[in-house]
């Protein structure tokens, strides 16, 4: 379990998290159009509809994504001590 703690905790995945979670939040507006762009806004009323909904979607995720990325950073202060 420790092996799989540090692991999840190395300094690679907690900036990896914190980058994706970055760029997904700024950019969510820009991602959402690009996306729709590309399949299309059938399922949707109009293309403001849909971008809007996307880009609340690569908003939440980025912001999870960090709320991830900071547990795993606390997380890995209290393993050093147990290591």
């Amino acid at each position: 379990m420790l092996d799989f703690l540090l692991i999840m905790t190395s300094k690679n995945i907690v900036v990896s998290l914190a980058i994706m979670g970055a760029i997904l939040s700024t950019f969510a507006r820009a991602l959402s159009s690009f996306v729709v762009s590309m399949i299309g806004d059938r399922p949707f009323e109009s293309r403001d509809v849909a971008v809007n909904r996307i880009a609340k979607g690569f908003s939440t995720s980025g912001y999870a994504a960090m709320s991830v990325s900071i547990f795993l950073f606390i997380v890995s202060g209290f393993i050093i001590d147990l290591s």
